[in-house]
């Protein structure tokens, strides 16, 4: 869990800022039409209380195209690597019952392999402040999204790796996941950064350890 607490509002009540918590991550290597992290882990069944699934595939020409959280269609907010890419990341959102369910998501065609992170999302308004995304930067291991927080807000960014990437090193992140393969294609991460005071064009930058991959995508969420 990432953030939590009371901060005073300007009209004199309090603000609460959101919660969000990185609950379980799932990889395939095996070539699919779609991958499924079963009985994946939602967290309390709060009121409100939205799901985030960064997904990721790698295979040329790989874009994700429909993804359903405890059986619920989720919204793409943001999605890097589309159209000939060799691979793709998105983030999706849904609002399932329960505390678990599966996650699933589809390709345009059959994937080399795929993974998911899985967040819950409490007291946050469910209509993102910003979504963007950002492809990778000709032969260069860094890259950076430059992303808009509100106050009391926080900020979720997902990356795919590519084959001869082995580990990422986040700047002005607040905690990091990592899923990878070994190095192999289709390796995920992600990173949140929250906030107090609003920031606009805030830089969360990355370096990988080769420039084989960094496609990133982002999220911001206010308080409800």
């Amino acid at each position: 869990m990432l953030r939590t607490g009371y901060f005073a509002a300007a009209a004199g009540g309090v603000v609460i800022p959101p919660t969000i918590a990185h609950l379980g991550d799932y990889g395939s290597t095996a070539n699919r039409d779609n991958y499924t992290y079963s009985n994946a882990p939602f967290g309390p069944e709060l009121p409100g209380r939205g799901v985030l699934a960064v997904c990721s595939v790698g295979g040329e020409d790989r874009d994700i195209t429909t993804v359903t959280i405890g059986g619920v269609p989720a919204i793409e907010l943001a999605q890097a690597g589309l159209g000939g890419s060799n691979f793709s990341v998105g983030i999706f959102y849904a609002e399932p019952a329960g505390t678990s369910g599966d996650v699933v998501f589809n390709v345009t065609s059959q994937g080399a392999r795929g993974s998911i992170h899985v967040y819950s999302i409490t007291d946050h308004d469910p209509t993102p402040f910003f979504a963007d995304y950002v492809d990778k930067p000709t032969n260069s291991n860094n890259n950076q999204i430059a992303v808009d927080i509100p106050a009391n807000g926080l900020a979720l960014v997902g990356m795919a790796l590519n084959s001869s990437v082995s580990s990422v090193t986040w700047a002005n992140a607040d905690e990091t996941h990592e899923y990878n393969f070994s190095g192999e294609s289709g390796n995920c991460s992600g990173a949140v950064r929250n906030v107090t005071d609003a920031e606009a064009g805030t830089v969360i930058s990355y370096t990988t350890s080769s420039s084989n991959g960094q496609f990133a995508c982002a999220v911001s969420f206010g308080p409800k």
